[in-house]
């Protein structure tokens, strides 16, 4: 067992080489640098569109329950996604709110001008981005994630509780959902 603790200068660089990559936008031409999100908790989080994180959740189901992974993604190529309007919308304001919360290098945000001066990063505006590029940027999110394959004693009776994919409304108020525990008189 290695007790060494790891150095500060270390740990920034393999935190560096791990968690964070380059992309360059397609249309704008644009190199970014952002931190490697996790799709699971993209997915339960509500950042993702609704197809989207439920078939990242069923990865990760099979994949805990010890599927032949490369026939899971075969099978999935042969299963046709219908782009309907509420998915092309979806995708658009996801993606840039992706954009918004992963890039490091600049910071893109939902203000009416781009200001390329501004202090310590470079302010995008969304208007400013092309929709291609930020729905680009999402599927490229989404193209290098690896299959995560889990290995262990996991039963099925904990993959079928496992929670699932099925979105819920954005906010919930506190009192909404709980059972009233005042009785009345």
């Amino acid at each position: 067992m290695n007790t060494q603790i790891t150095p500060a200068s270390e740990l920034q660089a393999k935190i560096e080489a791990k968690r964070y990559d380059y992309y360059t936008l397609p249309i704008l031409e644009v190199t970014i640098k952002y931190r490697k999100p996790d799709l699971l908790k993209l997915s339960f989080n509500k950042q993702l569109p609704s197809l989207m994180a439920d078939m990242v959740i069923k990865s990760y189901r099979e994949a805990i329950d010890g599927a032949d992974m490369k026939q899971y993604q075969e099978d999935l190529q042969k299963h046709k996604i219908a782009a309907d309007d509420a998915l092309v919308k979806s995708l658009g304001e996801k993606s840039y709110q992706l954009l918004s919360e992963l890039v490091v290098s600049h910071k893109f945000l939902d203000v009416p001008e781009s200001d390329f001066n501004a202090e310590p990063v470079p302010l995008i505006s969304w208007n400013d981005v092309p929709e291609q590029d930020a729905i680009a940027f999402l599927f490229n999110l989404l193209n290098v994630q690896e299959v995560n394959t889990v290995e262990g004693a996991i039963s099925s009776e904990e993959i079928a509780t496992f929670p699932s994919g099925e979105q819920g409304a954005e906010r919930d108020l506190a009192s909404k959902g709980r059972k009233s525990i005042r009785k009345v008189a």
